[in-house]
């Protein structure tokens, strides 16, 4: 299984597309504690995946 992509980024052993993102600051309760960090973050995932309307 290859761990790492062309470019040296880290890839996930599911699927070839590498991981992207980074930690949110926050305790156990993610949503209670960061809901903007963390819906930021899950619209950026799903934009990045073409998943919203008017993503590319």
């Amino acid at each position: 299984m290859k761990s790492a992509g062309p470019r040296g980024e880290r890839l996930s052993p599911a699927s070839p597309h590498p991981l992207e993102g980074g930690p949110i600051d926050s305790g156990h309760h993610m949503a209670e504690e960061a809901p903007e960090k963390l819906v930021g973050a899950l619209h950026a995932f799903w934009a990045n995946a073409g998943h919203l309307a008017g993503s590319s």
